[in-house]
């Protein structure tokens, strides 16, 4: 009988590990990570299927409050950005690919705040991740954004060199920078609403 109780509890620990493994494209946001923190960020413990930010320290969240990582990448037309030439502006800087069905759904609403916030002192910089998949290519990108007649910044990340550099380990990972290139926030999956995004971006915006 202990031999059957021991195997009962190897089992139950193994299906709780296998329910906790992550796909690589998350669902609504988990509560997001904001600065300024304590000599930790306090790091909220997700719900739901959402559950990349752990409540350990990681190399993304140990982000917080820090410089971002500098860039040159390349846009749709190939011209080169660097994140630092914005420095003195808020940026929201967006990860993702087409192929991710929560990208897919969260594209309406950066178009919106593309839209209705570049006059309020707000750059945003969407960067997808190409090769992520095979056919997750510049081409098939062009023609998302064409069908869908979306406008806003796409930078191409062919290496995924910065994807690297972010720890992106899910797409949509939002990043909201302010003006001196410092990280206030990260929000893992994709916003809630267009309001719950606002509600973010108003912490970062130059006074």
């Amino acid at each position: 009988r202990t031999m059957l109780i021991k195997r009962f509890i190897i089992i139950v620990m193994m299906a709780v590990l296998a329910l906790s493994v992550l796909s690589s494209c998350g669902g609504k946001a988990a509560p997001a990570i904001n600065t300024p923190p304590p000599a930790t960020p306090n790091i909220t413990k997700p719900t739901t299927s959402n559950l990349t930010q752990a409540a350990t320290p990681t190399p993304q969240n140990e982000m917080i409050g820090k410089p971002a990582p500098d860039f040159q990448l390349t846009d749709m037309a190939g011209k080169t950005v660097s994140l630092s030439d914005l420095r003195g502006k808020a940026v929201l800087l967006n990860f993702w690919a087409t192929w991710c069905p929560f990208c897919q759904a969260e594209r309406p609403t950066i178009q919106q705040i593309y839209q209705d916030w570049q006059n309020k002192g707000l750059v945003v910089l969407t960067i997808d991740i190409i090769n992520s998949r095979t056919t997750e290519t510049p081409a098939n990108l062009a023609d998302f954004m064409q069908k869908n007649n979306y406008s806003f910044p796409v930078l191409l990340d062919e290496n995924r060199t910065v994807t690297k550099s972010y720890f992106i380990i899910q797409t949509p990972t939002n990043f909201l920078i302010d003006k001196d290139g410092i990280i206030r926030e990260i929000t893992v999956g994709a916003y809630a609403s267009k309001a719950a995004m606002e509600d973010s971006l108003n912490k970062i915006l130059p006074e």
